[in-house]
């Protein structure tokens, strides 16, 4: 099933915090330890910077048809969101969050949501030059589509050290 992409607004915080929780605490269960993971997203009720964010760039949410036999029906669910700053701007595109439910990965979700950023970055002007800070688990998905890592870097979030990378998408200047 091909997913159906919305932009988000604020009142999408809640749902696009769910989709946070579980790509965070299931899905990236393999490439981080639990204590990283508690440390990256310990509130299991929405905080309130997630509405600001949706709200500070461009944010898309990836709706996919609860069921086979449900499609086409309007029944969908949202199982991905990618929020991007910078886009028409000076500076770089950054994409920002990327989070995918962990049954919806392979599933053409992430694939959708990256081509509308990258599509929205080139059509802003940015000629190609688009930034990340790359988990473990994004990493191998932005570099088979041509990501560069600059640099590793660790982050500090509630006392616990995270791996990450600082990443430039193709055509980005150095």
């Amino acid at each position: 099933m091909r997913p159906v992409l919305r932009l988000a607004t604020r009142e999408d915080s809640a749902t696009c915090w769910h989709i946070f929780q579980r790509a965070v605490h299931e899905g990236a269960a393999a490439h981080y330890s639990d204590a990283q993971r508690q440390a990256w997203a310990p509130e299991p009720t929405e905080p309130p910077w997630i509405a600001d964010r949706l709200a500070e760039g461009q944010t898309w949410i990836a709706d996919v048809a609860a069921s086979p036999e449900r499609a086409g029906t309007g029944a969908a669910r949202p199982s991905g969101f990618l929020t991007a700053e910078g886009l028409g701007g000076d500076g770089d595109a950054l994409l920002d969050l990327f989070f995918v439910l962990p049954e919806a990965r392979r599933t053409g979700v992430a694939d959708a949501l990256y081509r509308a950023f990258a599509d929205a970055a080139a059509a802003a002007g940015q000629g190609g030059r688009m930034t990340a800070h790359a988990s473990l688990l994004l990493r191998p998905f932005l570099a088979r589509r041509g990501w560069q890592v600059i640099e590793e870097e660790w982050v500090e979030r509630g006392g616990v050290m995270l791996n990450r990378f600082r990443m430039e998408g193709p055509g980005a200047e150095r």
